[in-house]
Parts: C-alpha cells; sequence; structure tokens
C-alpha cells in the first residue's frame, strides 16, 4: 500500500469555503481588516484511488483568481507527480502560475522535487496585503532510514522581484537511544551568505511518563552557545501543576522559569526571564504571569471551564444532584445540587458515550435513558440530557397462603389490567421478590400461578417517592 496525503480515495470529495475580510497586522494590532470582503473555495475529488483532481478559486474587489491540478499516482510503487495551473486578473493585468513535483516514499529511502513558476502579474488574495510572492520556488529533498537512525539533506531556492536571490542548503542526521532517548544534529548553510552558516545539536532524554530533561548546542559565525533544560509538563487530561527551567551558556547567557498548573476551572502560569548583560546590552530580567479559561452561560447557570480546545457537554439529569456519570465507562464525576454536571473534554464532531450506571443510582429514580452519544460540534458543545424523576419504588416479598415463595419469573400485572392483552409489569424474582416502581393509589396485584392466577394486596402507602420494603404480601 503507497500512502501519500497528496491522493484520495476514489468517490472521495473534500471541499472547503471561505468568505469574510482578511486580518492585518496579526499579533501587532486589534480589529485590523481590509476594507474588501474575500472568498475562497477549495474542491478535491478522487476520481480513482491512482487520480485525484482539485479545484481552486480566490476573489476580493478588483481580483479573480482561478486554477487546477491534480496528482496521479505512478503504477503501484512509482511514486506521486503532481502537477497545477493558475491565472490571474488584477487590475486589468492578467497572470499566470504554473507546477510541478514528483515524490516517492519507502520504508527505507524517500525523495521529493517540486517547482513553482509565477509571472510579474500573478497576483492573489494575500499578495494584495504585502504578502510577496515569490517568481520563482525550487526545493528538493532526500531522506534515508537505517533503523535507528535517520539522514536528510534538503536544497531550497527562491527568487523574489526587489530581492537577493535565496538559496539554503541542509544536512541532518539523528538517532534514537536507549531508553526513548533522542539524539539530533543538523548543519545549514546559506549558499549566498557564508556568514549565515549555523549549526545544531539536540539531546533528550525522558525520566518518567511526564518529566524530561534535555540539552542543544548551536555555532553560527557570530556566537556561540549551550543550552540545558528540564521540564515536567502538566497532565492535559488530569491537570495539576507543570514546571520548567532552563540556562544557556555562552554568548547570550539568560535563564528562565517558569510553573503552570490546569484545573476544572481555567489554566494559568507565572515565570521569569534572566538575560545576562551582553556587549552593550543591559543586564535584565523580566516577570510575567497570565490565566486563561472560559465562561459558559447554559440552562441559566454560569460555569467557569477550561479553554474549549475541542468540545463540551453540559450533562442534566432533570434536577437530580449525585447521580455518577461515565465518559467511555470511566467515572468522571457527580451532578451538583442541581442535576448538572460540566464535561470539557470531549472529541468534536464524534461520538462520545455518555451513560449512567443504574447499579449506582438511588433506587427511587424512574430513569428514561442510561446512555447518550454527544456528538458536540467544534470549539463548542451541547446539552446531554438523562431524563428521570424521583418516584416510589415498592420492593415486596409475596408468599401463597402456605408461606411459599412463588416461583421465579411468575409474570405480576395490575389487578385491573387484563394479563390476555396487556404485558406485564415485572416477573418475581428469587425468595418471592418484585420490584415495582409508580403504582397507582389502592392498586393489587395479579399474579400468574399454577396455570391460574392469585391476587395480592398491597397496603395503602402515603409517600409518593422513596424507597419501600414490603413482607408478608399473600398472593391468594
Amino acid at each position: 500500500m503507497y500512502n501519500t496525503p497528496q491522493l484520495l480515495r476514489q468517490g472521495l470529495t473534500d471541499w472547503s469555503a471561505e468568505a469574510g475580510v482578511v486580518r492585518r497586522d496579526y499579533g501587532i494590532r486589534s480589529f485590523s481588516y481590509a476594507n474588501d470582503p474575500m472568498g475562497s473555495a477549495t474542491v478535491r475529488h478522487g476520481v480513482s484511488d491512482q487520480t485525484t483532481l482539485e479545484f481552486h478559486a480566490e476573489a476580493t474587489s478588483g481580483l479573480e483568481m482561478a486554477g487546477a491540478g491534480g496528482a496521479w499516482l505512478l503504477g503501484e510503487r512509482g511514486g506521486v507527480l503532481d502537477a497545477s495551473v493558475a491565472g490571474s486578473r488584477y487590475r486589468g493585468e492578467t497572470g499566470q502560475q504554473y507546477g510541478v513535483g514528483y515524490q516517492w516514499n519507502s520504508g527505507v529511502l524517500n525523495l521529493g522535487a517540486s517547482t513553482l513558476r509565477r509571472s510579474d502579474d500573478f497576483a492573489d488574495v494575500a499578495s494584495l496585503e504585502d504578502a510577496m510572492l515569490p517568481r520563482r520556488m525550487d526545493s528538493a529533498f532526500a531522506g534515508l532510514s537505517l533503523g535507528l537512525s535517520q539522514i536528510g539533506a534538503s536544497y531550497v531556492r527562491q527568487e523574489t522581484a526587489g530581492q537577493p536571490l535565496s538559496r539554503f542548503a541542509s544536512l541532518s542526521w539523528s538517532r534514537q537511544l536507549p531508553h526513548n532517548g533522542y539524539l539530533s544534529l543538523s548543519l545549514n548553510r546559506d549558499l549566498g551568505n557564508r556568514d549565515a552558516d549555523s549549526a545544531f545539536l539536540y539531546w533528550s532524554m525522558p525520566l518518567d511518563r511526564r518529566t524530561s530533561v534535555s540539552a542543544s548546542a548551536r555555532h553560527n559565525r557570530n556566537s556561540n552557545g549551550i543550552s540545558l533544560e528540564a521540564n515536567r509538563p502538566v497532565d492535559s487530561d488530569l491537570g495539576g501543576l507543570g514546571w520548567r527551567v532552563q540556562t544557556t551558556l555562552g554568548d547570550r547567557a539568560s535563564a528562565q522559569g517558569q510553573l503552570s498548573g490546569l484545573g476544572n476551572h481555567g489554566a494559568w502560569s507565572a515565570g521569569f526571564f534572566h538575560q545576562r548583560a551582553d556587549g552593550p546590552s543591559p543586564q535584565s530580567t523580566t516577570g510575567f504571569a497570565g490565566a486563561i479559561g472560559s465562561l459558559l452561560l447554559m440552562e441559566k447557570h454560569l460555569f467557569a471551564m477550561r479553554r474549549v480546545d475541542g468540545a463540551f457537554a453540559l450533562v442534566s439529569t432533570d434536577g437530580i444532584a449525585n447521580v455518577p456519570i461515565l465518559q467511555e465507562n470511566r467515572l468522571i464525576g457527580f451532578t451538583d445540587e442541581d442535576g448538572l454536571l460540566l464535561i470539557n473534554r470531549l472529541n468534536a464532531w464524534q461520538n462520545n458515550r455518555l451513560s449512567i450506571d443504574p447499579l449506582q443510582t438511588p433506587t427511587d429514580l424512574r430513569l428514561g435513558a442510561t446512555e447518550v452519544f454527544a456528538v458536540p460540534p467544534g470549539r463548542s458543545g451541547m446539552l446531554a440530557r438523562f431524563p428521570m424523576r424521583k418516584v416510589l419504588s415498592i420492593q415486596a416479598t409475596v408468599t401463597d397462603p402456605d408461606g411459599q415463595y412463588l416461583a421465579p419469573g411468575s409474570a405480576v400485572w395490575l389487578d385491573s389490567s387484563d394479563p390476555a392483552t396487556v404485558q406485564p409489569l415485572t416477573v418475581v424474582g428469587y425468595d418471592g421478590l418484585i420490584y415495582l416502581q409508580e403504582l397507582p393509589p389502592g392498586a393489587g396485584l395479579k399474579i400468574r400461578r399454577d396455570g391460574g392466577y392469585c391476587d395480592a394486596s398491597l397496603p395503602e402507602l402515603q409517600e409518593r417517592t422513596g424507597f419501600i420494603e414490603l413482607d408478608g404480601v399473600v398472593c391468594r
């Protein structure tokens, strides 16, 4: 089986559509957007298991751009060839873009090369917002897997109008070490500026499931440095405390530390960064702190919760408190005094199985459902309701006039029901036990016995909810 994300299965269609205005000054200013609305759409379709076609279009005021392309699997193991062509019209000028690439993968060797060419007048929506489009981009890479070691090499060439030609080459090596350790070395060369050459060495080792240590060394023409780090991230599921410390020795010596926490109501972090004096630069120390979370208003209740990266559900048990809720058969909590429980770690657009264990719920509850499959949208949530209410539950021990328990499995009806047309309420269990809920006041029972029926009278009960045990009920 040849695996590549460039191809779709035969008959599968992948599409997206976007509309809005382009964001400007990202990370610099708030509420900064372009004046003109824009729209874009992309459609990919698997014509066969070997051929995938793609179409793309963009438009905004004064600009239209559209293109088409495809990817083809060459035989069973011939690699993937892709090609594309696009055209644009902006302010009366037309432009073209052409691209072609090839990629071949195996368990040992990976190879690839691509080129993309544009005319001077080609434009898309991003280029109207000061995003320079290179006239030409060429790249090639090769990777070799040698068991626990990997070797890689790459070359990138980029040509942009009004800017110097950029050419970069890199060589990398990495190896998996015993006890899940990792070691890597990378060499980078700017073929147009030898002063920008650099080398980077990295080592890491886990100490347990969450704690790890690492060290790195960097070298270039202007500076050298060694960094040492230890960190223990917060458990993203259970929450708790985490920490990170790092020190850097060399031309740009520094030290930093951070403490972070995660709970059901949000996350927080605090730390410092110290920069040693370097040349004319003064020594400085900076402290920082922050917190992030979410507020949810739902079912007339306000909840503080973690930031919603996936999805959530608010479980309602119709006002019944202390009901145990399970997620994928794991107990995750109990409903509060209002019969609500917020579950803020669900998978978006997927079935999330939420359930109630009837054996762990009070005996005076009438359950409308014991299982719900929650499918919340991404970065949003839903209400997962388990209908239930408090009722009067009765456990009665029934015997015949001779004091013998009725046979297990004997069907039970209300005395006003016709057994020929009405389904039984329940059956007699071992030791003559019968479990009943929500009986009408003054009701009696009709029970199958010895090919016929006998009648059992129940005492008048004043309670409307709760659990009552009745002994000495005789069926005559």
